[in-house]
Order: structure tokens, then sequence, then C-alpha cells
């Protein structure tokens, strides 16, 4: 990053943290101070005209109290720390020695720390972070590296390379560390406006009374993330172009950006593949052995070693997902690569899978879990649908809640 992004993270480190605590108090008494003179109001009309207005007083006291709880439960979870979900198994240096190898190798060419933790998971992305992992078998706490194990069989060994020296080169400039600190900001003012949302939403006759005190602190809570929002943008552009400019140069432009043309696209077909898996196991309920060979064979049957249909689901997946930050789009950074489509290599080269000799262990090991989990998923809709007074997504936080919070010994996460 240039020295002008490095100063405006500094300021945003300075001002957006006191700045959120400051929005939600703000929030909070707003809403209070409407409640108030609103009841004020509806009271003196009701003494003028002698009608009892106990019902609309009592749903806009409600309204300021919400703005007050809301407020305090956004401002409590901007100081948990970051966590994420990932349904993975971790990947020790026996398992795989010459991936270890070459991370090895990546950390002194990027002058950075190796990852305390590697996490090969069923999903189509790769990722760094120095959040809480929440894993299958326990929390990891410090740097996780994240693999994905349907693009180590779909990736080249040169592309895997650039993939990890694009992700190590995170921990060289700090970013990791800099995403731990203002993903709760994003968490927190969501969060708040989530719950506005909710009571927005509500089918109840008396919720847009209740909403009332809450529809100042509702802009004034959007403003804030999308003014947050916009400059922490180009912080994450320009360190994403940071990290493709150090992976290019370790492995070379067409390399790095032959990958990132593969992951965009396979992301398309991993999400379609997924859904159709999820259909014929709800029909059938009969799972597979190895989702990911599931996988590659349909990306064989999509793609056709036909490198146009390639580039063409690339684009359609414009921006890749990230737990905890936002991605350039895949034009602008191939053109800082001063790469283009035609930089996309296809053909019977030697696959990422090599390097991990027991991937199809794991592999089997997390299409069971996930058939698992699926499966939960499934008894959650079908209470769903026989009690509506319990929502479908509370249940299904559940079903993944009790999943993850079994080991394979029995004992309590």
């Amino acid at each position: 990053m240039t020295s002008a992004d490095e100063q405006l993270r500094a300021k945003l480190a300075l001002i957006f943290v006191p700045g959120l605590y400051a929005c939600l108090l703000l929030s909070a008494l707003i809403s209070v101070a409407i409640a108030a003179a609103l009841i004020a109001l509806v009271a003196w009309i009701g003494y003028l005209t002698g009608y009892r207005m106990a019902g609309p007083v009592a749903l806009l006291a409600i309204g300021g109290i919400a703005g007050i709880i809301i407020s305090l439960r956004a401002g409590f979870k901007t100081i948990q720390r970051a966590r994420i979900t990932v349904i993975g198994l971790p990947l020790q240096e026996r398992d795989a020695p010459r991936l270890f190898k070459l991370l090895r190798r990546m950390s002194q060419a990027l002058n950075c720390d190796l990852p305390d933790h590697v996490i090969v998971e069923l999903d189509s992305n790769f990722f760094v972070t120095e959040a809480k992992v929440i894993c299958i078998d326990r929390p990891r706490r410090g740097r996780t590296l994240v693999l994905s194990a349907p693009l180590l069989r779909l990736l080249s060994i040169k592309e895997l390379c650039a993939v990890l020296a694009h992700e190590m080169a995170h921990f060289s400039g700090a970013d990791t560390a800099y995403s731990c600190r203002f993903y709760p900001i994003y968490r927190g003012t969501s969060s708040a406006i989530e719950d506005i949302e909710r009571i927005f939403g509500s089918e109840r006759e008396d919720s847009g009374i209740v909403a009332i005190p809450l529809l100042i602190p509702y802009f004034l809570l959007n403003w804030y993330l999308n003014f947050f929002a916009l400059r922490e943008a180009s912080i994450s552009r320009a360190r994403e172009l940071r990290a493709d400019r150090l992976a290019a140069k370790i492995t070379s432009p067409r390399v790095m950006a032959s990958a990132l043309i593969k992951v965009h696209a396979y992301c398309v077909l991993w999400s379609r593949a997924m859904d159709s898996w999820i259909i014929k196991y709800v029909e059938t309920r009969k799972s597979v052995a190895n989702l990911s060979r599931l996988f590659c064979q349909s990306v064989s049957h999509e793609v056709k070693r036909e490198s146009g249909r390639v580039i063409e689901l690339a684009r359609s997946c414009d921006i890749l997902w990230h737990p905890t930050d936002s991605h350039p789009s895949l034009d602008s950074r191939l053109t800082y690569l001063g790469e283009t489509g035609s930089a996309l290599a296809l053909g019977d080269q030697q696959t990422a899978s090599q390097l991990v000799p027991s991937l199809d262990k794991f592999e089997r090991e997390l299409t069971e879990i996930k058939g698992h989990l699926t499966a939960q998923v499934v008894m959650a809709q079908a209470e769903a649908s026989a009690s509506k007074r319990v929502s479908l997504g509370w249940r299904l936080g559940r079903a993944i809640r009790r999943f993850l919070h079994r080991s394979p010994s029995g004992t309590s996460v």
C-alpha cells in the first residue's frame, strides 16, 4: 500500500471505533427523545379529547426502550473478538509435508511468520484470518490459513503457489490484524440496522407505532455504515492489489491471473453443484462419498476445457466472498497485473492435490459432516413448517451450533 493508504488506515483506526460508540449513543438518545415527545403529544391529545391513550403510549415507550436495547446489543458486539465458523479439518505437516515446505518458502520470501493453523474446508475459496476460527474439533486462535479442498484438485501447483503467496502477503502487511480490529464495526452497526429492520418488517399491526422512534436512528446508522464502508473499500482494494503484486513477483503475473480467473469461475460452479446436491439429498436422502470429486466432474462437464467458458463464468462472479474483507473486481485485478483472460491456463497440468496425499480422506470426512448438517437443516425445515412460532433461521442456526459444539470424542468444544 502507498503511504497515503497507510495514513488513511491509521486515521480510520483512531476515528471509527469511538465514532461508532458515539453514533450508537446518539441513536439511543434520539429514539428516547422521539418516544418521549410523542408520548407527551399523545397524552395531551388524550387529555383534550377524553380518550384513553394507554395503548399508543405503551407502544411508543417500547420503541424508545428498543432503541436503547438495540444500541447496547450493537455496542457489545463491537467489543467481541471477530470469529468465523469454518466447516473444516486441521491439516498437519505430517499430512502434507510438501505443502508445508512450500508455505515455508513463501514465508521466507515475504518475510512473515508461518500460519499457526492450516484448515482444509469443503468450500470454494482460500483465505487467511487472525479472527477466532470455530472449527469442527475445537476453536483456534492466531493466524489461520484456510484451504479449499475442491480447488486443490483444480488448480495447478504453480497456481496454488500464487494463491498461497497472495494469502501470506496479507500476514506480511498486517492486513489480517487490521481486519480483526475493524470487522466488529461492520458487525455492530449491521446488527443494529438488522434489529431495527426486524421491527419494521414485523407483521404485528402495532409494530408501526413501535418503529416510529427508531426511524431517525435507522437512517443515522445506515449513513455511518456507508460512510465507513466507502473509505474502508479503498484500503481493501489497495491491500488486495498489493498481495496480488507480491504473489506475481514470486510466481509470475500470468500465473497469478490464471489462478484468479479459475477461483472466480469455480466459485460459481461450486455454488451450482452444492445446490444440485442439496436438492438431490432432500429428495432421496442419499449422500455421496466425496463432494470434491463430484464437483470436479461438474467442472469437467461444464467447461469442457474451453477457456472462453471459464472466463465467462469468472466474470459472472466478479467479486470474491471473504468472511471479514472485501475484494476488488476481477477485471481491476487483471488490469493491475497487466494481464487479460488469455492468461488462463487449461490443460493436463499437475494439480495441487498432489501436495496433500491424504486429501481424499479429508474430503470424505468433510462430505460426511456436510451430509450430517444438511440432514439437520432438512429436519429444521420440517419443524419450522409444522410450527410457525419459531423462525426457520433460528432453527438452522441452532442445528449448526449444536453440531459445532460436539467434538469427535464427544467432549464440549
